[in-house]
C-alpha cells in the first residue's frame, strides 16, 4: 500500500485484515461535538427540557444528564438560548446571594452579562432567588418552587458512537 499524503510517497506494510478493519471503523465512527438531542453553540452544548420542574429539580435533572442549568454570559448566547425555548419561560443557572448579588450557580462568579426585564430583579415578597428567562429573552427573578421548563448546558467535546 502506498501513502501519498506524506511529504514523499511511502510504502506502508499493512495486512489486508488491518486495512479492512480501518475502513470498517471509518464507516461507523461519526464524531460530534454534542450528544444526540443537544445543540452546539460556541464551546457548549444545550438541550431544552420541556418538563416543568422546580429550580432545584431542574438543576438536578441537568446534573443527571451531564450538564448544569444554562449560564448565559453574552448577548449572543442569550439570543441563541431564546431561539431554543420558543414560547416558554425557562430556568437558568443564576442565583441571588444573601447580600443581594446575582452569581453564576456553578462557580459563584458575578454575572458577566445580564438581560433583566424592566423592574427586575425585584425579589417579590422577599422570596425570589432563582433566575428565569422569559420567551422574549428578558430575565426575571422567581421563587425556586415555581415549576417551569429549563435549558441545560454542558461543555462541547469530541466523541464517537
Amino acid at each position: 500500500m502506498w501513502v501519498t499524503h506524506l511529504s514523499a510517497p511511502t510504502q506502508v506494510n499493512m495486512s489486508s485484515a488491518t486495512l479492512l478493519l480501518l475502513l470498517a471503523l471509518g464507516g461507523v465512527c461519526h464524531c460530534f461535538r454534542c450528544p444526540p438531542s443537544w445543540v452546539p453553540y460556541g464551546n457548549s452544548c444545550y438541550t431544552y427540557i420541556s418538563q416543568s420542574l422546580t429550580w432545584p429539580d431542574a438543576a438536578n435533572r441537568c446534573r443527571a444528564i451531564g450538564g448544569y442549568l444554562v449560564e448565559i454570559t453574552s448577548r449572543s448566547e442569550n439570543n441563541f438560548v431564546q431561539s431554543l425555548i420558543g414560547r416558554s419561560s425557562v430556568w437558568m443557572g443564576i442565583n441571588k446571594l444573601r447580600n443581594g448579588r446575582w452569581v453564576l450557580t456553578s462557580s459563584g462568579r458575578p454575572l458577566p452579562y445580564a438581560n433583566w426585564a424592566r423592574g427586575e430583579p425585584n425579589n417579590y415578597r422577599g422570596r425570589e432567588t432563582c433566575g428565569q428567562m422569559y420567551s422574549n429573552g428578558r430575565w426575571n427573578d422567581h421563587r425556586s418552587s415555581h415549576r417551569i421548563p429549563s435549558v441545560c448546558e454542558r461543555s462541547a467535546f469530541s466523541w464517537c458512537h
